[in-house]
């Protein structure tokens, strides 16, 4: 049974329908993963930045208390400070405060007896001077156990009394409200002696979880975050302490603590801009393996009103359970349970959907060693519709215009359809003769479709030159080469390879003012290194043409990176060449400066000549674009130019940035032109973020946006003046600015030279 067949005008029709309908969808689908792929290694690298920077301010937290810590225990092991003048150690710490304003607290608790010296740095109020002191009043077994307060300013702090008037002291002092940190909050009002003397056991320092901790640990410690007293006893808002055992002799003498109130990181926290919606904030994890969330930029996301039993209300830390903000809830979900924020060194991405939105996050401990600091996790989330917006809008965009070209395409589809059919039906029946080897000219007239003309002068044109051809090659030879489908060459085949032309920039100028013996011998200099280069990563060197170097990649030994050797090779000779053009200098010698073009693409390859001479050697249109191309770093003052198949192939493992669409002589095609920099990894982020830069300038040159394109060319030129293709770009938006192009522009700069 035969199949059904079609006309040439529904077929074309509904072949070029279908081409429309699918390059549409294609370019739109494919613009949108691609600025997708991009927003999402965008946000991937804003919320490391942001997490290091949390990071190094919550070092500098966390180093002021260990340091100052490692200070006062040094301080006591060499006797500069003493356990038992409290006059001392005071005025040293009310300095340490002065200049160190992040910390709250700096103080000592003594084993023997509980006695305590604080120095506060109150809010507000500035520096407080507090002792805690065993009370009388005594019990049949002694004391009784309580601790009685005493506060005092810095500046009075000397006129303390310790045994008989402790009252009278405080007074002469002047009492001052107890400053803000737990253990120490117990006292009254400003001036209110008699509710300051009355002593209360649970003040007893060696009792609370800092003192016990250190005394357990028997060396300097980080306590799990609890909530500091203001000055009227009650616990008011979250605080962490360092503390530090001190030993005499073997002897634990007493613990030493630093404190430092979190809402320092609440505040670091709120002003910070992670997105519109997006934020940070830290969450510990406790002795117990629980965790707590204890920064946060509200800080009324931290802690809540309870009732004790006794009808009290008290503040606390909230725990996750109870969060009002169920997103830090969600978000530590995707944290696994067993993680411990000490050895995480570096950030872990995560996805996840709040609320019918998903959100982008990263989490990862602190830079700190083991042991040295809290064990925090720093955390940041940001909805990826924050990121996404511009995205979204383009695609939209996308499917209104793709709409309006498919309804376009079908009406010229069909006009063009009916126009193509009868030409296209001679030329087949052309075609069919050349295959026999006919070449009797046909008398026809010309096509109204310039495509379907030119191919039938092609035609033609063909047919004249295979009658050329004939005078000099046996008319069965040619019949059997054409009969065989493949194209007339001595041992050729084609294949994919990566073309590398390099050549030296004014060496006619340089030739002429050196004596011949000496330039044969600096250019054969300048050439084996080259060369040497070239061989190191796997290429064929084809040829010398005179101060020029063609070489290929992937012949005669199969290379599937090809693409990325030949980049490899660029990039270590230009290398090697700013070594020598130092050493020429030295020596007197021109410093040759290198141009090097590279393509990838579609040759032939093979033994190409003569029976008597024969080249293993490279043709093709690909070879021509990268002589092109090799070019063309004159006229953009650049040293290495690669095609965009070239990038293509290699981009994972170089760095180049897009310097122009460029229809080169000779080509109608335009081709995307990049500037090869150097290999991943051995380039800074500076430049990494100059080509994101150079890129995101090119995009809005390319639509036209010249005031946009101006500004991030400007901004590229800032980071290098020197840079000639961000210069000649400011040249063309300013002449495109103050004199729009016409409505076919098409971004395509045409070159009319080589």
């Amino acid at each position: 049974m035969l199949r059904r067949r079609r006309t040439l005008r529904v077929t074309l029709l509904t072949i070029l329908l279908s081409l429309t309908f699918l390059t549409v969808l294609s370019v739109g689908l494919s613009s949108y993963w691609r600025m997708r792929r991009i927003v999402d290694d965008l946000s991937r690298k804003l919320l490391v930045e942001t997490a290091e920077r949390i990071d190094g301010r919550i070092d500098d937290l966390v180093h002021t208390a260990t340091s100052q810590g490692d200070v006062n225990q040094h301080l006591f092991k060499a006797g500069q400070l003493s356990p038992d003048d409290f006059r001392d150690m005071a005025g040293y710490w009310g300095e340490v405060l002065k200049v160190r304003r992040n910390m709250s607290n700096i103080y000592l608790t003594l084993e023997a007896d509980g006695t305590s010296l604080i120095v506060a740095n109150l809010p507000g109020r500035g520096l407080t001077v507090q002792e805690l002191r065993p009370g009388r009043r005594r019990s049949r077994g002694g004391r009784s156990g309580e601790m009685e307060v005493f506060n005092y300013r810095p500046e009075d702090y000397h006129l303390r009394a310790y045994e008989d008037a402790p009252h009278v002291a405080a007074r002469a002092a002047g009492l001052l409200a107890a400053p803000a940190q737990a253990p120490l909050l117990a006292a009254a009002a400003l001036g209110s002696v008699a509710d300051v003397a009355p002593g209360r056991a649970d003040l007893d320092q060696r009792k609370w979880a800092w003192y016990q901790r250190a005394h357990e640990a028997g060396r300097s410690v980080w306590v799990d975050t609890y909530l500091f007293f203001d000055e009227t006893g009650a616990p008011t808002y979250p605080g962490v302490t360092y503390a530090s055992p001190l030993y005499a002799d073997g002897k634990l003498v007493g613990v030493l603590g630093i404190d430092f109130d979190a809402f320092v990181l609440c505040r670091y926290l709120a002003g910070i801009d992670v997105s519109e919606n997006g934020y940070a904030f830290v969450v510990e994890q406790k002795r117990d393996g629980s965790r707590q969330l204890i920064a946060h930029p509200r800080q009324d996301v931290l802690l809540r009103q309870t009732m004790r039993p006794d009808g009290e209300r008290v503040t606390e830390l909230v725990p996750l359970d109870s969060l009002k903000d169920r997103l830090v809830v969600d978000f530590l979900e995707q944290v696994p349970a067993g993680v411990d924020p000490e050895t995480l060194r570096q950030s872990y991405p995560i996805r996840f959907r709040h609320d019918s939105r998903t959100y982008l996050g990263i989490y990862r401990g602190l830079e700190e060693d083991p042991g040295t600091a809290p064990r925090w996790l720093i955390c940041i989330v940001l909805p990826e519709d924050d990121m996404l917006a511009d995205a979204k809008r383009n695609l939209r965009e996308s499917v209104v215009i793709g709409g309006v070209v498919l309804l376009l395409a079908a009406v010229l589809s069909f006009l063009t359809a009916g126009q193509v059919a009868r030409p296209l039906e001679e030329l087949a029946r052309d075609t069919e003769a050349i295959g026999r080897f006919e070449l009797n000219p046909r008398l026809a007239g010309h096509s109204m479709v310039l495509e379907v003309d030119r191919l039938a002068c092609a035609t033609e044109d063909m047919k004249a030159s295979l009658r050329s051809f004939r005078k000099f090659v046996p008319a069965e030879l040619v019949r059997k080469v054409l009969a065989s489908g493949k194209e007339a060459v001595l041992d050729g085949e084609h294949r994919r390879l990566t073309i590398y032309f390099s050549d030296i920039a004014d060496f006619t100028a340089i030739s002429e003012s050196m004596h011949p013996e000496t330039l044969v011998a600096h250019l054969g200099e300048y050439l084996q290194a080259m060369s040497e280069q070239v061989l190191a990563a796997g290429g064929t060197v084809d040829k010398y043409i005179g101060d020029a170097i063609m070489a290929f990649w992937g012949a005669p030994l199969e290379n599937a990176g090809h693409a990325l050797a030949a980049c490899t090779a660029a990039v270590r000779n230009q290398q090697l060449l700013r070594k020598l053009r130092e050493r020429w200098q030295a020596e007197g010698k021109p410093p040759f400066q290198a141009r090097i073009g590279i393509n990838t693409g579609e040759v032939i390859v093979g033994n190409i000549g003569s029976a008597v001479r024969l080249n293993y050697t490279v043709i093709g249109d690909a070879v021509n674009l990268a002589s092109r191309l090799e070019g063309l770093n004159k006229y953009y003052g650049t040293e290495v130019l690669i095609a965009e198949a070239t990038y293509e192939e290699a981009r994972d493992g170089i760095v180049a940035r897009p310097i122009d669409w460029v229809s080169v002589k000779g080509k109608s095609e335009a081709v995307l032109v990049y500037e090869l920099l150097g290999l991943k990894g051995e380039v800074g982020r500076d430049m990494e973020e100059f080509v994101d830069l150079f890129g995101r300038a090119l995009r809005a040159y390319r639509r036209q946006d010249w005031t946009e394109a101006l500004e991030l060319f400007g901004a590229a030129r800032k980071q290098r003046p020197a840079d000639e293709p961000a210069r000649e770009m400011v040249r063309r938006c300013e002449a495109y600015r103050a004199e729009p192009p016409g409505a076919d522009w098409d971004g395509i700069h045409r070159m009319t030279s080589k």
